[in-house]
């Protein structure tokens, strides 16, 4: 199953992994998309699986929020059982204890008749079934029943953050759709990052050359090269990349995560400002053996984000013997003696750094791309 469309979140404060049931939503999402699609008057809009994860987080924060004096998060991660809303009830068609005069029966309208909603195994004793249901009956809050004049019905859609404003309610919540939104659209959970803007997260394998970190996958955000002569600033992709391994004082011993557009991403250690391919060179192949040699060309230190952290930025030259390249490496100072590597941005083959400067949270490079001097800027 391929879950690399699911953007991933970054680690919770106490290390929870948000990304731990990527895998169930996709397979949710793709069976309930697949059911209606195939339907008459389908959804405009295919759910996306992005959209429900990051409704998982605001519902639960994806399975972590376990308070003692109230319903917990987990293992109903999507909230289809909480006993304050009575879904789960409605999705089995039977009568609510805590409203038993009221008729819990809805109906959806296929092929134009109403069909009862009925799902007697329909439950949430496990994250995997909450996700399962939640994205069913978010499909039936995104459908509007309109009987016709003839008497006879048909299904109108509502657009998906109408369908989520009322997920958890009769009532059309907008300020949780709102928040639900912000995490979606811009990854803004209350003014924390929870995935970074305009980039994406895919699978990358290690190598397995001598002096790498060896794993057997790893998720890293890569920031890719834009065009020429863009004059956006560039929001950098945020990840915590496997460990320096160095101090923070000394980036001429660091293990860096690095690579290209073309290629796995490699993590090489650095000695002296310097990595070079330890094995022949008689069989070597950059996509199998990774970077022929990598240096360390300039780093700056300055605060980035305007709260007190210190960064560097580090320029890497790397060659695979034929080509040249810059790689433009992030490190935050976590602590005093914590800091990581967070991002990367992988300039084209060819294209390489000349000077880089960091002025009022702002990234400045001057660059040789494509034959041509440039000047480009990024932000975290």
């Amino acid at each position: 199953m391929n879950t690399s469309q699911i953007k991933k979140y970054k680690p919770g404060p106490a290390g929870e992994d948000y990304n731990q049931y990527d895998r169930n939503i996709q397979y949710s999402v793709d069976h309930w998309n697949n059911f209606f699609l195939s339907q008459d008057v389908p959804p405009p809009k295919a759910l996306d699986p992005n959209l429900v994860k990051a409704m998982m987080y605001v519902e639960s924060k994806c399975g972590y929020y376990r308070p003692k004096d109230r319903y917990s998060g987990w293992p109903d991660v999507m909230q289809v059982a909480n006993p304050a809303n009575g879904t789960i009830y409605v999705l089995r068609n039977v009568r609510n204890p805590n409203k038993p005069n009221d008729d819990n029966t809805e109906n959806e309208i296929v092929n134009g008749k109403p069909v009862p909603l009925s799902y007697p195994e329909a439950g949430a004793d496990h994250p995997e079934d909450s996700i399962h249901w939640g994205v069913r009956w978010l499909y039936h809050k995104a459908q509007t029943n309109i009987e016709k004049k003839d008497k006879t019905y048909k299904r109108k859609w509502k657009t998906w953050k109408d369908a989520v404003a009322v997920y958890n309610s009769e009532k059309i919540n907008k300020l949780y759709a709102e928040e639900v939104f912000g995490i979606y659209q811009k990854g803004a959970d209350r003014g924390h990052r929870v995935w970074s803007v305009l980039l994406f997260a895919f699978l990358i394998g290690l190598g397995s050359i001598i002096g790498l970190n060896k794993k057997d996958e790893i998720m890293a955000a890569v920031t890719r090269a834009i065009p020429v002569n863009n004059p956006q600033i560039v929001t950098l992709a945020w990840y915590p990349y496997p460990g320096l391994n160095c101090s923070y004082d000394n980036v001429e011993d660091c293990s860096y995560t690095i690579g290209s557009n073309s290629s796995n991403m490699w993590t090489v250690i650095l000695k002296n400002g310097r990595y070079d391919f330890p094995g022949s060179l008689q069989n070597y192949n950059y996509k199998k053996d990774g970077p022929l040699s990598v240096s360390l060309k300039e780093s700056v230190n300055e605060e980035l984000n305007s709260q007190g952290d210190q960064n560097k930025v580090v320029i890497l030259d790397i060659t695979d013997g034929i080509t040249h390249w810059s790689n433009m490496i992030v490190i935050s100072q976590e602590s005093f003696n914590l800091h990581q590597q967070i991002a990367n941005y992988v300039f084209d083959d060819g294209d390489t750094v000349d000077k880089v400067r960091i002025d009022k949270n702002i990234i400045t490079v001057g660059a040789m791309i494509g034959g041509q001097y440039e000047i480009q800027r990024f932000k975290l």
